[in-house]
């Protein structure tokens, strides 16, 4: 759990660095950090699932 708030905490600094308005930098974090989060996810059940077939 911990890592989505860090992936999110990360991207809105970065858009926040680049320039982005306050109003509008949770926008593309949204955008950005659910997929991400979810793949992440996905990805390590999957390799949890292989290593407990082994």
């Amino acid at each position: 759990m911990k890592e989505k708030f860090y992936i999110g905490i990360m991207f809105i600094n970065f858009f926040y660095w680049i320039g982005v308005p306050a109003e509008w930098a949770p926008l593309p974090v949204y955008i950005i950090a659910v997929p991400v989060s979810f793949l992440l996810v996905r990805k390590a059940l999957v390799l949890k699932k292989q290593l407990s077939q082994e």
